[in-house]
């Protein structure tokens, strides 16, 4: 029995040993010569409701990033590749990284931060020769990844999918021009070079992996073409930070779920052809819309939360602090007009009691001009095809009245707009 017991007190010892270094979440391969490893640092167990926000504990595990940028840290080899064979180290290792967690106690401006913020990290491993389809590699980590020492795989562009490979994952509808794009950036490697892959085999395949359409990827735009006047936003002033090609398969047009696969290089996530594809998609961005209203009593329209009037005369504490202007939002040099401008306009005999039901923006008491976006666009949405819009749909507090839902939710500022001008 003793001897059980102290069995079970150094399994427990050693289940209970901190980790040291980042976990490897997967491997994926970019193309058939470069291998991408996503790294995960851990994860911040944040504080409870009302309690103080240091009660968070970090579970931060960082990735030695000058060790996981040495190829001598890593070892691929194969015993069904003769070129992987006797083993061989990447030709050069790129690495791109990002906070994803973080604690309250690292502060906006970025100080206070010690080991406050778990990251993520996606290492490329450009290698020597290129990997062949059906063949096994398995890479040894060399002590990087807490969880594994090596991780084996059979490279198979149906069977991984490569970051490089982008498609609508709402999906298209049959009728639609129908395009995926090849292209990614691999942080301080810069942007992928697919020169190589002009003129590749892709496949559109069903879930059963039979081609249901075919042909080859083509040259779409360069690096550093110009897709926004930001000068100082992304590099070259483009969006990708690397080149683009394209798959197009506009010529298939049935229903189905598919996914892309390009020759040496991977495949994509499935994706939906489907006449009603984005029904779904339309419904939640209205929903959406319809919880940002202010003064609205969502008690009645929502089977998910269930919270009563807001911002409104006689029902919010401090609405008698709202007054009411004549200034015009026209003569403003910019979104906040000049406080002293607004004062000097006030009007006094305005009854405050009409001042309700614009748009939540960021939970506060302002409604912009800038939200008559928000009808303009719904309004035009039914315009362009009032019948595929239908009364119950959103079910909202209007749901009922003869009127298409979308309709009704684009009335919603326009009331506002007619209350607030007295």
């Amino acid at each position: 029995m003793r001897q059980k017991m102290t069995l079970m007190v150094i399994l427990t010892l050693i289940l209970r040993l901190p980790s040291n270094a980042s976990d490897l979440v997967e491997v994926l391969p970019l193309t058939d010569q470069i291998l991408m490893l996503h790294f995960d640092d851990g994860y911040i167990e944040r504080f409870g409701y009302n309690e103080p926000r240091d009660n968070n504990i970090s579970h931060i595990f960082p990735l030695n990033v000058e060790a996981a940028q040495n190829p001598n840290a890593y070892w691929i080899t194969s015993t069904t590749d003769n070129d992987f064979s006797e083993g061989i180290n990447p030709i050069e290792v790129g690495r791109k990284s990002k906070g994803t967690d973080f604690s309250r106690e690292c502060l906006w401006d970025g100080s206070a931060c010690q080991n406050d913020y778990a990251q993520e990290h996606w290492l490329y491993l450009h290698l020597p020769s290129k990997m062949k389809s059906g063949k096994t590699y398995t890479i040894n980590l060399k002590g990087l990844a807490d969880n594994y020492e090596s991780w084996q795989f059979v490279f198979n562009e149906v069977d991984h999918r490569s970051e490089a490979i982008h498609v609508n994952q709402i999906g298209y509808i049959p009728d639609a021009k129908k395009y995926g794009y090849i292209s990614h950036w691999m942080g301080d490697l810069g942007g992928l070079d697919l020169s190589d892959y002009e003129g590749a085999r892709f496949d559109i395949i069903d879930t059963t992996e039979v081609s249901v359409y075919n042909g080859t990827i083509a040259f779409r735009a360069a690096a550093d073409n110009k897709d926004t006047e930001q000068q100082n936003e992304t590099p070259d002033q483009n969006f990708a930070a690397a080149e683009v090609y394209e798959a197009d398969f506009s010529g298939l047009t049935t229903p189905g779920l598919y996914k892309l696969v390009v020759e040496g290089i991977g495949s994509s996530y499935y994706f939906e052809i489907k006449g009603d594809i984005y029904r779904e998609v339309f419904y939640y961005a209205a929903r959406g819309v319809h919880y940002h209203r202010a003064g609205h009593d969502h008690s009645t329209a929502n089977e998910i939360w269930n919270w009563p009037e807001d911002h409104k005369p006689g029902v919010s504490p401090g609405f008698e602090r709202l007054w009411y202007t004549d200034y015009r939002f026209m003569d403003s040099p910019g979104e906040n007009p000049p406080k002293e401008d607004v004062y000097a306009l006030i009007d006094t005999s305005f009854d405050i009691n009409s001042a309700w039901g614009w748009y939540h923006d960021a939970g506060d008491w302002d409604g912009y001009p800038s939200h008559f976006q928000v009808p303009v666009n719904l309004l035009t949405l039914f315009e362009l095809k009032p019948e595929a819009f239908s009364d119950g749909e959103l079910n909202i507090a209007e749901s009922g009245n003869g009127l298409p839902d979308l309709f009704d939710e684009g009335l919603w500022l326009l009331h506002y707009l007619r209350r607030a001008k007295g």
